[in-house]
């Protein structure tokens, strides 16, 4: 229900609910699903996968995310579909529509330290 609509109800209102509406009307419940997949990246593909990859940007239904090296790229191409669906599944919503992958730092200090590519 709207908040404009909760506004005249006379029926008390959970908290959760009104500040769930509050964020969707205001358009930030994008946002905090958005910042969900930065901030629980891990969770989401598993401590491996993290370890090789990360997430940069969200845009129109599109994940960016930077991976170590081709064997990586490789691997994750084939898991795009796997990945892409268990992050809509834990968010609750269908707000990653695809998964573009690139080749780049995946740790700001990162240095070669011999990782090949997946066991």
């Amino acid at each position: 229900m709207p908040v404009s609509e909760r506004r005249r109800s006379t029926r008390p209102q959970r908290l959760g609910d009104i500040l769930q509406d509050v964020l969707k009307d205001q358009g930030f419940e994008t946002r905090v699903r958005q910042h969900r997949i930065m901030a629980y990246w891990e969770d989401f593909v598993g401590k491996e996968i993290a370890q090789r990859t990360r997430p940069t940007a969200i845009e129109r239904g599109t994940l960016f995310v930077v991976v170590e090296n081709n064997i990586w790229m490789h691997e994750l191409h084939m898991l795009k579909d796997r990945l892409k669906d268990e992050i809509n599944t834990r968010l609750g919503s269908n707000e990653v529509e695809r998964i573009h992958l690139q080749i780049g730092r995946v740790k700001e200090d990162e240095v070669s330290n011999g990782r090949n590519g997946p066991p």
